[in-house]
Formats: structure tokens, sequence, C-alpha cells
């Protein structure tokens, strides 16, 4: 009898044990297929990869509710049992793009509800789920931008993921352990058709089994294409998503690789504000692969701030065109707004608007010419408008005529120069006589300095100097040179001068210009001479 009971009490506990170690070991894990897309995205599985801006926040809860993602055909009446039948699950979420090109974010599920039936799945005796409200296993993302903007026919990223073991295995809703997820994804746009992918691999470090598949390290993809309509807030399309075990020979085999496919759209409904909603279903007969799926979705994402267009540049010197003063031309900045953006001139020495390096003339100011030899040279001169130029007027400052003696040509007969009234021709006068020549040659002399006088009322006082040679006595020359001196004065005088503007002096042979011993320089000692007793500031100096 004690034998009896012995052996009863041994076959007991060896159920008792074999049952709390097939439950033991057959605690749930993570069911749900759906790696759901950070928030942003224009999909649910796939990604949009909008990785814009420098400071871009978005934030967002998607409603996921899966119905009897885990079934099992019951042995005895061939009736298909649900261990999990409705698996309703919220993602609260939030991501941050930084410089252009980081995006960091976070999805924390919260499953509020499950439900199931305790079954037989794969010959081994499985519970139904844990009830009660629980948080699953939390999730890390950074992806970067690799190449292509959002919008481009082609953008590519790379990224990782860290899941927390923080979900309750008995829920379904964790694998109690961490995982780390490293992805590829690409996505873009194509006038108006879209597409969005993604492969990646799911490590989990320790090797679980389920029933009779083994919950480890497996593979997983997703792929979308739709449209964008409705002037582009609507972006509407199917999206395939799946995984598969890598290791004990489970690859692609129909209970490791649970396969879905959903059609879904997001709207924006108004800047910042988007809606999402989808229903799908399992294609395979796959642990975790529902027979439907429902999503929906809200979430703000604001737009990208617009940079401010650069203001425009035509010659691109970094000048903007609205202080540019040589919008066509590039120049460095300057302080001077007149000059802003325009090119450094070249200098102009002279200040006559013809540059130095075509200046013929650079040092002396000018004016343009056709002839590179006169370019920016100053034109031939003529001061007195007498025909003849400066460079060869012995008088450039008194109009006179051509002359083949080069110290006359340009002179008139009488001229102001060095304090003096110059005459160009003696007043001629009969031999050892004050008797003045009668005939056009004294006269128009005299004429010449009458004229003068006239031009010149300024001038107040004149000594009117007879000089001669040495032939004969000195007296005799001193008085005859007086003479010739006061018969000059009295023809100026009958002719219309004041007579208190000119007096007279006889100085002889005491003063000669030349040589008294030749012919020409005793001519030239014979002379009369007009000095300015007072020359006013009026009076032009010589030149």
């Amino acid at each position: 009898m004690n034998k009896q009971w012995f052996t009863a009490f041994l076959a007991a506990a060896i159920t008792l044990l074999a049952c709390n170690s097939a439950r033991a070991q057959q605690r749930g894990y993570n069911l749900n297929v759906l790696e759901l897309s950070e928030r942003g995205s224009e999909w649910f599985a796939s990604d949009s990869l909008d990785l814009r801006g420098h400071v871009r926040p978005a934030i967002g809860v998607v409603a996921d509710w899966a119905y009897r993602p885990l079934t099992a055909r019951n042995s005895v009446n061939d009736r298909v049992l649900s261990v999990v039948r409705n698996q309703f699950v919220l993602h609260a979420g939030a991501s941050l793009v930084l410089l252009d090109r980081l995006r960091l974010a976070i999805d924390i599920p919260i499953q509020p509800l499950v439900d199931g039936r305790a079954a037989t799945v794969g010959g081994v005796s499985v519970e139904p789920p844990s009830e009660r409200g629980n948080v699953g296993d939390i999730r890390l993302g950074a992806d970067v931008r690799l190449f292509g903007v959002h919008g481009d026919p082609i953008t590519g990223a790379v990224g990782l993921q860290v899941s927390l073991p923080t979900g309750d295995r008995d829920a379904y809703a964790g694998d109690g352990q961490g995982r780390i997820s490293a992805r590829f994804q690409l996505a873009g746009e194509i006038d108006a058709f879209v597409y969005a992918a993604r492969i990646g691999v799911n490590i989990r470090p320790l090797e679980q089994r389920f029933a009779d598949i083994y919950v480890d390290t497996n593979l997983s993809y997703s792929i979308a294409a739709g449209i964008r309509a409705v002037r582009r807030r609507l972006v509407i399309g199917p999206e395939l998503f799946a995984h598969t075990s890598l290791t004990h020979d489970q690859f692609f085999k129909r209970r490791t690789t649970p396969t879905e496919l959903m059609l879904g759209l997001h709207y924006m409904v108004v800047d910042g504000l988007r809606l999402g909603a989808g229903f799908g279903f399992g294609l395979i007969s796959a642990y975790g692969s529902p027979q439907h799926r429902g999503l929906l979705s809200v979430e703000w994402t604001p737009a990208v701030q617009a940079a401010l267009p650069p203001p425009p540049d035509r010659d691109a010197d970094g000048v903007d065109d609205c202080r540019d003063a040589c919008g066509f031309q590039p120049g460095p900045a300057s302080s001077d707004p007149a000059h802003n953006g325009c090119p450094a001139a070249p200098a102009d020495r002279d200040h006559d608007s013809v540059l130095d390096p075509v200046d013929a003339c650079p040092d002396e100011a000018g004016v343009a010419s056709a002839d590179p030899a006169k370019n920016g040279c100053p034109l031939p001169q003529d001061a007195d408008g007498d025909g003849l130029l400066d460079a060869t007027d012995a008088c450039p400052n008194d109009a006179g005529a051509a002359n083949s003696d080069p110290k006359r040509n340009g002179c008139p007969m009488a001229f102001i120069r060095d304090n003096q009234i110059k005459i160009l021709d003696q007043v001629k006068f009969k031999t050892s006589s004050a008797e003045i020549l009668p005939g056009h040659e004294s006269e128009d002399v005299l004429l010449a300095v009458h004229a003068v006088l006239t031009q010149h009322a300024e001038i107040k006082s004149v000594q009117i100097e007879g000089h001669t040679d040495s032939t004969g006595g000195a007296n005799h020359n001193r008085e005859l040179s007086k003479q010739r001196a006061n018969s000059v004065r009295k023809w100026l005088i009958v002719h219309g001068i004041d007579p208190l503007r000119l007096t007279t002096a006889g100085f002889g042979p005491d003063r000669p210009i030349d040589s008294n011993s030749t012919d020409e320089g005793r001519r030239n000692n014979r002379r009369v001479e007009f000095l300015i007793a007072a020359p006013p500031a009026a009076i032009p100096a010589a030149p």
C-alpha cells in the first residue's frame, strides 16, 4: 500500500515538474511583426526618410490592432484556436532631426489589451497571454542620411536601433532580453510616384525557443510604393513587411517567416497635423502573422522651415545686387557705396579719365584719342588763338603772325613782356636825326605800341628810352637818343595817348645789348624801348 502511494506520488511529481518545465519554457515573446517606422514618416513599416531640418521634432501616436496573430489547430476536433486573439498596442513616439541629416527617435509601445486561450502549439501546451495592461519593449533609434534629400528620386540612410527588455513576455509584448537592429533604408519620389524600402538584421544575443521554433536573430525587410496626391498632402499605397529567422535552418520556413500586406494612407489635414490609416492581413500562416491588422495614427510634424533665399548677386562677387554699385562687374566690398562691389580701377595719375595702362601721357592730363600714341595726351595748345601752336609760338599769350624767325614766330609787332612793351621792329629815324622816317615800317610799330597802351588802361606810366650805338660822340648820342624818345612820345600823344602816362629818357651808347664791332650789333643797339614804370598785378608776366 505504501509502495502504491509512493508510486502515485512520484508519478504526480514528475507530471507536475514536466508541466512547470514546459510552462516555464513556453513563455511568450514580442509577437508583433510590424517594426513601426519612426514618427514623421508617411509609411507605417517603411520610412520616407524626411531627415530635413536642424532642430525639427515630430511626435505622434499609432494605434495598432492585430487579430489572431498566433493560432493553433486543435488535434482533437481540428478547430483553430487563437492563442492570441486580439492584441492592441498604442505606440507613443517622438523623433528629432538634427543637422539636416541625423534623426534620433524613441518608440514606447503600450499594450492595454491582449486576449486569447490556451492551446497546444507545435506539440507544446501554451498558456493564454496575460491580459493585464503593460508596456512593451521600448525602442531607441538613430538614423543618418547618406545621400539625397527628401523629395529626390533616391535618398539613402543607415540606422541603428536598441530595444530595451521592458515588455512582458507573458503578454507577448516583449522578448525578455535586449536586442540591437541595424538597417539600411531607401526612399524617393518621381513626380507623383513615391516608394520606400528597408532591410535590416535584428540581433538577439540569447537564443530562446517558443513551441517548435527558435526566437533568435532574424532578417527583416519592407517595401512600399504608392502615389502622392491632393496637392501633395496625401500618400497612399501598399506596404509589404516581414522577417525570417537566420539560424537553425529556419530561413524562410513557413512558421518562422511571418509576412503581411497592408494598404495605408497618410494625409496632412492642416500644416503640421497628419492623420494615417491602414488595413492589412497576413500572407503566410506563421507565428506572429495576424489574420487582419488595422492601424490609425495621428502625429504632429512641423514643416521644414525654408531657408531665406540668398539675395541676388548677378556677378557672384559676394556683394548682393541691392548694395552692389557695379552689379554686372565683380569687385571687392567697399565702405564707399559708390564703389561697393566695383572692380578696382587702374590708376589715373593725371586724373584725365584715361587710365594709366592706356595713357600715352600718364603724368599729363589730356584727352582720349583713337591713336594709342596720343591717347590721354593734352591737345596742342594755342593760348592766344593766332593759329600757331604754343610749342612753336614765341609769344604764346599774344596773337601774332607766323614768321620764319623762331624768335618772332607768332609774335605781334608790340606786346608786353618782362615789364616792357616789346617791339619786334625798330622805329626808324633819319641818320643823326630825331625825325621819324615816314612810311609803314615805323608807323606800324608805333601803331602796335599805341594799341597795347589803349588795351591796357591799367598801365599808368611808361618810360620811353632812346639808345644809340657807339659811333660818334657819347654826349651827342645821349642827346640824340633823348630827342628820338621825345619824338616817339609826341607821336603817341598826337594819336590820343594821355601825356601823363608817358615819360622819356636818353641813354645814348651807355646801355648796349649787342656788340658795337659789327653792323648787326650796332643796328641792335640803335633802338627805342618802352619800360613800364610801375606794372600792376594784372599785367601778364613773361612766359
